[in-house]
């Protein structure tokens, strides 16, 4: 089933993640179910080639492994088309991405998809280079900016997002009020701002002693980063996050630990395809498995499945709702 953006209709939304366990495993998760809607794995080695080199004779006839021969910085990108290409070939179009700001997988993806793609910026990531950049202000100079004031800023900036979800203008304004509002400001402050209760007795809660900055370089400083939020609100409005894709790291390193070494054998792919249907299927996806295969899977594995899925029934629902309101794609 095709959908492409259409205002007032649902529209597909894909998160992808690329994460590195000794050769590199790409993923999308879709934004309405949670499900892993497709993953891509790159490895620059084989361990058969490997040994075959080592031993200085021609390798044995096999599926070699190695499908990247370019540097491990361009596997992200690389992964991405590949799984954009196979949603488009199964008549899926992808119309929203979440994600970090990597600027050359999304350019990948738009090429091989041919298509409009609309970004959404990860809150977790941009929450994260917020907090970067004004520890960097500080290291240059920039006293004013304690790590109370630090934290203080960052409120503001998550508390902002929050209050106009879905709404880019509005957030593009409040971007705008968050400066002069911690410098004594308080003209395009909204409701949520107290100073206009009391204008006399009012003092911040959250800046030392309660009172305004006054630094004017520093005050330059942050407004010159809040107007490069403000130009991106759009992105930021949506409340995209990876936390999903996330999860479902955690189960690939379950069972492809990163202290042992599968990446170069065919035990790599399987142990990732163990990992997605654990994400989509839950527990029990081994009986499963082998009831579609034609075998009878033990009394054992079945209780077993059923039992750890009834213990993390919460968290596997939270995984299949519809999460559009608050997660990405």
């Amino acid at each position: 089933m095709s959908r492409n953006i259409n205002a007032g209709k649902p529209r597909n939304l894909y998160t992808f993640l690329f994460c590195l366990f000794g050769p590199g495993v790409g993923h999308a998760v879709g934004v309405n179910n949670g499900d892993i809607i497709g993953y891509a794995y790159r490895s620059r080695r084989c361990a058969l080639c490997d040994t075959a080199v080592r031993l200085g004779k021609e390798p044995d006839e096999h599926v070699c492994r190695r499908n990247h021969f370019k540097s491990s910085k361009s596997m992200e990108a690389d992964s991405i088309a590949d799984i954009g290409k196979a949603l488009q070939e199964s008549g899926i179009s992808i119309s929203v991405l979440v994600g970090d700001d990597d600027s050359s997988a999304m350019k990948r993806l738009r090429e091989v998809c041919g298509q409009d793609i609309e970004k959404s910026s990860d809150l977790n990531h941009v929450k994260k280079n917020l907090g970067n950049h004004l520890y960097a202000f500080k290291s240059a100079g920039h006293k004013e900016l304690s790590d109370k004031v630090i934290k203080c800023v960052q409120k503001m900036f998550m508390y902002a997002i929050n209050q106009n979800k879905g709404a880019p203008e509005n957030l593009k304004a409040a971007f705008a009020a968050c400066v002069p509002h911690l410098y004594g400001d308080h003209k395009s402050c909204g409701t949520w701002c107290k100073h206009a209760e009391n204008p006399a007795t009012y003092r911040h809660s959250s800046l030392p002693y309660g009172r305004d900055l006054s630094n004017a370089k520093t005050r330059e400083a942050l407004t010159k980063l809040f107007n490069s939020y403000a130009d991106n609100a759009a992105k930021l409005a949506f409340h995209g996050s990876t936390q999903a894709n996330e999860s479902f790291n955690n189960i690939v390193a379950s069972k492809q630990p990163k202290s042992r070494h599968y990446g170069s054998s065919s035990s790599f792919n399987f142990r990732v395809g163990a990992a997605v249907l654990q994400k989509n299927v839950g527990y029990t996806y081994v009986a499963d498995v082998c009831d579609k295969a034609g075998l009878s899977p033990s009394t054992h594995a079945r209780l077993h499945g059923e039992s750890m899925l009834a213990r993390s029934m919460p968290q596997h629902l939270h995984g299949h709702t519809d999460t559009h309101t608050h997660t990405h794609t």
